[in-house]
């Protein structure tokens, strides 16, 4: 584990934590702050959605199936490929959508929450 990883379980874990260089600085706690958070629920299903390459055309009409339009779907694609989350390829005059290298760290955040029994 490096230190990126260290710091980051500490904010998440509720742990103080310290940056000691030159002049110690404290760092804030996030203790209950979740990584998935900022995205919006468009964007956790997508993710959800794209586990190999998919066209984005058969990706949207998933998407519409669970209830998402059109309009907010392609701008959850484009989102998280401007997040480099999800990588766009052109071939054969049809756009596919693939899970980005980065993806598979991200997944288990962007999960859906389980809802009330």
């Amino acid at each position: 584990m490096d230190s990126d990883e260290s710091i980051l379980a500490a904010f998440l874990e509720g742990i103080e934590t310290w940056y000691c260089e030159t002049t110690p600085i404290r760092l804030p706690v996030l203790a209950g702050v979740r990584l998935g958070e900022p995205f919006p629920a468009s964007e956790r299903a997508i993710m959800q959605l794209v586990r190999r390459p998919v066209a984005v055309e058969r990706l949207v009409a998933r998407a519409l199936a669970g209830g998402m339009s059109r309009r907010t779907a392609l701008a959850a694609v484009r989102s998280l490929a401007s997040k480099g989350l999800v990588t766009l390829d052109v071939r054969a005059g049809r756009s596919f959508a693939r899970p980005s290298d980065r993806a598979a760290l991200f997944r288990s955040h962007l999960a859906a929450a389980p809802g009330k029994a």
